[in-house]
């Protein structure tokens, strides 16, 4: 839990929050407020070639995806990890026009999750794990 779920996640991932050439900067938020308030995502930082790590965010991930969109029309590469270096992790992968279906899909759309939204969630592999494989779903696409 807390700011080293990023850290876990894109170890999962096998990649980096950031890559030289792809993403120079990463920006932590939370997507989940106090009681009913709303703010938004830094999408200039995303814009700008960098990465977002949202904490909590799944709840609210279409309201986070339509703010994106309405300052880009690009269609960013989004991984979705829960649970992120526990026994039971897994992973959903997507881009931000197809993700909120395929956790519909999955009945996972309350659990709590890291999102990592970026041009270098592309350059991941196809997940896998060595601990516990049996335990673990991965939805890679």
């Amino acid at each position: 839990p807390g700011v080293t779920s990023a850290s876990a996640a894109v170890a999962t991932m096998q990649t980096g929050l950031t890559m030289r050439a792809v993403a120079k900067s990463v920006t932590f938020s939370t997507g989940h407020f106090k009681d009913s308030e709303e703010n938004e995502v830094d999408v200039n930082a995303l814009v700008n070639g960098g990465t977002l790590a949202i904490y909590m965010g799944v709840k609210r991930l279409g309201k986070i995806i339509a703010q994106i969109q309405q300052y880009t029309d690009i269609d960013y590469p989004i991984t979705i990890v829960f649970q992120a270096s526990c026994f039971n992790e897994f992973v959903v992968k997507g881009r931000l026009s197809n993700i909120v279906g395929k956790l519909e899909h999955y009945a996972i759309e309350a659990k709590p999750g890291i999102c990592i939204i970026g041009e270098v969630v592309g350059y991941t592999e196809n997940v896998s794990t060595t601990s516990n494989p049996d335990q673990q779903f991965y939805v890679v696409s």
